[in-house]
């Protein structure tokens, strides 16, 4: 079996700073695509190829307008078989060839290889790793043909236990990265940037007649050489810990149930000071060691419930919510004044709420 796609999409919009600045971005994306699959019983193939071509443009229209373009064109090819070697063994091997035009270094080869091991019928260990390749921001590889792709290196080991009414699961995680850009003092942009990101998953559901109960723990641990950032820093992206449990309690006709959840803070570059500058005549930010600081940690409980009743022969459904029963006073960002001489706290969208409802169906 086979399948073609063809797609084009257009991204167009303006940001107009009032007696200041214009900003104009458009990005085209034309592209095909095919995927095949054959069966050949111990063996699963799927396989395929992609070819997309990208025009970007970016305008800053101020007292003298400046217009930016970048065009690349990506091909890409990959095929993975998914193989039967025994009742208990299972694998999946394959790889993906990838190049883009912008660049100088040619195609990019991205192997992948996983393993099952069924230990019982209720019990499976995996493992996998893999290489992946990204080529970045196309304006920065215009003007750095020589940059290699940024790649990284996975690595997991995962452990399954699947019965009719219990399921959990627990993941290790390794993720090595190179090549990742870095902005130099003299303005140009290297791939000398490095990182990694380990952690670890833990998932637990419990599920019968009386009650559904969902237990989830993630931890990260991140360091990345990359943009601005000239040492290791956490990834702006970090969550060191988070978790979320979920209890319902089933009745007949109507449940009730409660959703906790909590994540530390995300890494944030803190504001060091301000100074003035001659030239435009205001002040401008003095920032500290990228992501440095933390924004606080997100608290957030939730109660639901439903009730169903039968009017006229027709199930009928009466549902209500509060979100963030606690009323936390969890912060989205930092905002600071146009001087840079004060913070506050942008709260979250999501402050205490109470929300009815009934469904009812016309069918």
């Amino acid at each position: 079996m086979s399948k073609i796609l063809l797609s084009t999409t257009r991204y167009d919009v303006a940001l107009n700073i009032e007696n200041s600045l214009l900003i104009q971005q458009k990005d085209d994306v034309r592209q095909a695509r095919w995927d095949g699959l054959w069966d050949l019983e111990r063996h699963f193939l799927e396989f395929g190829a992609d070819v997309q071509s990208r025009s970007l443009e970016t305008s800053l229209i101020d007292k003298e307008p400046r217009t930016y373009q970048a065009q690349g064109t990506r091909f890409g090819f990959y095929v993975n078989d998914k193989l039967r070697i025994s009742d208990h063994v299972f694998m999946n091997l394959g790889g993906r060839i990838a190049y883009l035009d912008l660049l100088k270094t040619g195609w990019n080869f991205d192997p992948r290889i996983s393993a099952a091991y069924l230990l019982t019928r209720n019990d499976i260990v995996r493992i996998s790793a893999g290489a992946y390749h990204q080529f970045g921001d196309y304006f920065i590889l215009k003007q750095n043909p020589d940059l290699r792709p940024k790649s990284a290196v996975h690595f997991a080991l995962s452990y399954d236990h699947i019965q009719e009414e219990t399921e959990l699961r627990a993941t290790l995680y390794d993720k090595e990265y190179r090549h990742l850009f870095l902005y130099q003092p003299d303005g140009l942009v290297s791939d000398e940037g490095c990182g990694y990101a380990r952690g670890a998953e833990f998932f637990i559901k419990k599920m019968n007649k009386r009650y559904d109960a969902i237990f989830v723990y993630n931890f990260l641990h991140s360091r990345r050489k990359e943009n601005d950032a000239a040492r290791p820093a956490p990834s702006p992206y970090e969550i060191s810990h988070s978790l979320t449990g979920i209890f319902k309690w089933k009745w007949k006709t109507w449940s009730i149930g409660f959703r906790y959840s909590y994540a530390s803070g995300r890494p944030v570059t803190p504001l060091a000071g301000r100074e003035w500058d001659v030239e435009s005549e205001t002040y401008l930010p003095v920032w500290g060691a990228p992501y440095s600081d933390r924004y606080p940690a997100y608290q957030r409980m939730d109660i639901n419930g439903s009730k169903n009743v039968n009017i006229f022969k027709r199930l009928v459904v009466i549902y209500f919510g509060i979100t963030n029963l606690l009323n936390n006073d969890n912060i989205l960002r930092y905002e600071y004044a146009g001087d840079y001489s004060g913070r506050k706290d942008q709260p979250s969208i999501f402050g205490r709420a109470l929300f009815v409802g009934i469904y009812v169906p016309f069918f």
